[in-house]
């Protein structure tokens, strides 16, 4: 029901954001109660808030994203990260380390984050979907892929979606962690070479 009441604002042009505010509010709280992930709300949401400006008239969605911004990065992420990093670290962590759920969530951040970014960047320019900006170089896009495979808060959402026991879900963590540590200085050893070149 709250669901399609916004997709009826969102058609007959309703821009105010408390509108999409109190829909969206009881949209998460019918999921919520339902049983069914409470995200799954927000994403169906997102899809209905208006996106496009008028004229001399930010959009819903600009103007929801620019007011969130502060409470997301100052309460929200660091909430949710200390909510659930848990992480215990002691004489098992190296055997940890060679589980092989530690070991797929280590190669799927530190190598398949860069190197799905660095392919999808190269086909993107490739078939002149994109172009490269002045001054960037392939070396800077290996960086920052690098730099996506610091895995904290999405990483550790994903890991509770996936791993209901808490033994799997603490090799998960650890993993985690450890290609957090490892794709934080390839990342930055990368983009401070390229820095010193450029310098």
């Amino acid at each position: 029901m709250f669901f399609v009441a916004l997709i009826a604002a969102n058609r007959t042009g309703a821009r105010h954001p408390l509108i999409y505010a109190v829909l969206g509010v009881g949209l998460w709280l019918a999921f919520l109660r339902s049983g069914i992930h409470a995200t799954v709300a927000g994403v169906l949401l997102a899809t209905t808030i208006p996106a496009r400006d008028r004229a001399g008239a930010e959009s819903p969605m600009l103007r929801f994203e620019h007011a969130l911004v502060p409470w997301n990065k100052n309460v929200i992420m660091p909430v949710f990260a200390l909510a659930n990093a848990g992480v215990v670290l002691g004489a098992g962590a190296a055997r940890a380390l060679a589980d092989p759920i530690s070991l797929g969530v280590i190669c799927g951040l530190v190598l398949g984050k860069p190197v799905g970014i660095v392919l999808l960047s190269w086909l993107a320019t490739r078939t002149r979907i994109a172009v490269m900006l002045d001054g960037i170089r392939w070396r800077q896009i290996v960086g920052v892929g690098m730099l996506a495979g610091i895995g904290f808060t999405m990483s550790l959402f994903v890991a509770n979606l996936a791993f209901t026991n808490a033994h799997p879900l603490e090799l998960a963590k650890v993993g985690i962690l450890a290609a957090s540590v490892v794709s934080g200085l390839a990342g930055v050893t990368v983009l401070l070479r390229r820095a010193k070149v450029i310098a």
